[in-house]
């Protein structure tokens, strides 16, 4: 079954931008490949998982980004990003956090009804977010950790 997540930017109810280098510093050592053009930019992450064999699970979990990308002076800015099957593995839900910790974002996904399925990393992005947003999906939940978000996602 096919999973996604979502991290967008927003300011005064607008879509918005954040540096990349956000991102960049947020998933460091776990991006393997890395590529930046004049539009566009892919970066790709990997994990391994210690107890693969253990749990006869795959040794190791993935995740892409592919990103549009402007250039604002002289600083690359991307506007959010949409992970599909995101990884369980606790160093990526940390860089996720940290994302929405520093960037004017807010993580979001599919949930069942009256479930929270939004998470922000700053008080003050809840005013930031679009209406039509919040009247969609509900209000945002301010999250202290990744460990928060992975309590919403189970939820």
């Amino acid at each position: 079954m096919s999973w996604d997540i979502f991290l967008n930017a927003h300011h005064n109810g607008e879509n918005h931008y954040f540096p990349l280098s956000i991102v960049l510093k947020a998933f460091g050592p776990a991006i393997t490949f890395k590529q930046i053009n004049e539009h566009s930019c892919t970066l790709l992450m990997e994990y391994v998982n210690p107890d693969a064999e253990k749990y006869n699970i795959c040794p190791v979990s993935d995740a892409e980004i592919n990103q549009e990308i402007i250039v604002v002076e002289d600083e690359i800015m991307i506007a959010g990003f949409c992970i599909n099957r995101p990884p369980g593995h606790e160093d990526f839900w940390k860089s996720l956090y940290t994302v929405i910790r520093l960037a004017p974002a807010v993580l979001y996904w599919s949930a069942g009804e009256d479930k929270p399925c939004m998470a922000i990393g700053r008080v003050e992005m809840a005013h930031h977010l679009p209406q039509s947003m919040r009247d969609a999906l509900g209000e945002p939940v301010l999250v202290g950790g990744y460990q928060d978000i992975l309590k919403l996602l189970k939820a």
